[in-house]
């Protein structure tokens, strides 16, 4: 259901942009802040990098300290994008001198924005029945029930059949769901992180499906997508076969605040 236009409504929440060295030593983090930053993040005062392993300090990187970028290294890793997506959950919970942030907006190394795209991820509410929303998608367009058009159509987060959600380019959590799975029964979590070290989007979908105390089962999917898989290589696999891309985006130049905010 469409409502309103986005007009002036404040912008909230930690942004946070997930990091970690790749196999064959490739970066894009370095042009994706700088067209995060041009798509809405620049002014935003609440933003970090956290790099799961060292950080290669370039001077494209060391200009991002000046653009307002905090960077938070956890010198272990890289340990795979379970063990960086848990470690970055606690650190967003950590993060800001007992500052609460509302909702924290989670962004992967390699994507690129469509104009205002930042601007719309900040602005637009969270409807009160999704774990989080989902700004990409490379999966599900095809098979969801408005048939491409313009919305948020609600998909289960996991089923046994199809294992559902894939995919955490851009995500939006209300700071619930980031306290529940950074927090959760450790031995459950550590079933679930052992043995293949990436699968992350699928496993966290898991746990919040089938955990008896967690009531919200679905994600919110935004279309258009207002965020595409930029490069050819992943963190985890170097095949750039293997590589995902946006099933609904509509270019660099598309203006999310052109949408309206969608229930």
């Amino acid at each position: 259901m469409l409502t309103f236009f986005l007009i002036s409504i404040p912008m909230s929440g930690l942004i946070c942009v997930r990091t970690c060295p790749r196999p064959t030593g490739i970066s894009y983090l370095a042009e994706t802040l700088a067209a995060l930053d041009g798509a809405g993040a620049l002014d935003h005062r609440e933003k970090i990098i956290i790099s799961d392993g060292p950080l290669d300090m370039t001077d494209e990187m060391l200009e991002t300290l000046d653009r307002g970028w905090l960077h938070i290294v956890h010198p272990d890793g890289p340990s795979g994008t379970k063990q960086g997506l848990w470690k970055a959950f606690r650190t967003c919970l950590n993060f800001g001198e007992g500052r609460s942030h509302d909702r924290i907006h989670m962004f992967e190394d390699d994507i690129v924005p469509c104009k205002n795209a930042v601007k719309r991820v900040l602005q637009h509410p969270i409807p009160n029945d999704v774990a989080f929303i989902s700004w990409f998608d490379y999966r599900e367009f095809e098979k969801h029930p408005e048939g491409g058009t313009n919305g948020m159509p609600r998909k289960r987060l996991w089923t046994r059949a199809t294992n559902s959600f894939w995919g955490i380019q851009a995500l939006t959590f209300p700071r619930e769901t980031i306290e529940f799975l950074a927090n959760i029964d450790p031995e459950m979590a550590v079933r679930r992180l052992r043995g293949n070290p990436h699968n992350s989007d699928m496993i966290m979908a898991e746990i919040l499906t089938l955990h008896p105390s967690w009531p919200k089962k679905n994600l919110g999917l935004h279309f258009p997508c207002l965020f595409e898989h930029v490069g050819d290589q992943s963190a985890w696999n170097p095949d750039p076969a293997t590589f995902i891309r946006a099933t609904d985006w509509r270019g660099k130049d598309f203006d999310a605040l052109t949408l309206p905010i969608y229930e």
